[in-house]
């Protein structure tokens, strides 16, 4: 009796095991996949990562020699995006595709304007400026996100 039941918990723990195994290998590949990321999307993330650590600590003065190096990868982000082209465009008719690249280059001069006006105010240490500043251009780039980033697909 005690080797049907050593058996059949054999038996239940392969057949668990299978499964799993096969789970584990396929995830790798589909987050591959997904983890391929345009130079766009690359640029766009270095300003994501200097965004989130300037709104840390744009209001704290002492922080500032810290906040303008942020802002420097602000600007270097945003200085690349505005070389490269959304890949919404390639989802739009082609006679579309020139006036959305207009404004989408615009709209980043627009960005590139609001991080040299960050910069000045942060040099002058008015912090409550800079964090005006910044509040703004979170604001422009959620604006740009709706207009210009590519609708993600489940």
């Amino acid at each position: 009796m005690k080797l049907h039941i050593s058996a059949l918990l054999l038996l239940l723990g392969i057949a668990i095991a299978i499964p799993v195994t096969q789970a584990e290998e396929a995830a790798p590949a589909a987050s591959a996949a997904k983890k391929a990321k345009t130079d766009l999307e690359k640029a766009m993330s270095t300003i994501g990562r200097a965004n989130r650590q300037l709104k840390k600590q744009i209001k704290d003065a002492s922080k500032n020699e810290s906040s303008l190096e942020l802002v420097a990868k602000l600007r270097e982000g945003a200085e690349a995006s505005l070389k490269l082209i959304p890949a919404k465009a390639q989802d739009l008719p082609a006679d579309e595709r020139d006036a959305f690249t207009s404004k989408y280059k615009a709209s980043m001069k627009d960005f590139l304007a609001g991080v040299s006006k960050l910069e000045a105010d942060l040099k002058a240490n008015d912090n409550a400026a800079a964090d005006a500043d910044l509040k703004n251009l979170n604001s422009q780039e959620k604006d740009g996100h709706k207009a210009y980033r590519r609708p993600e697909k489940e």
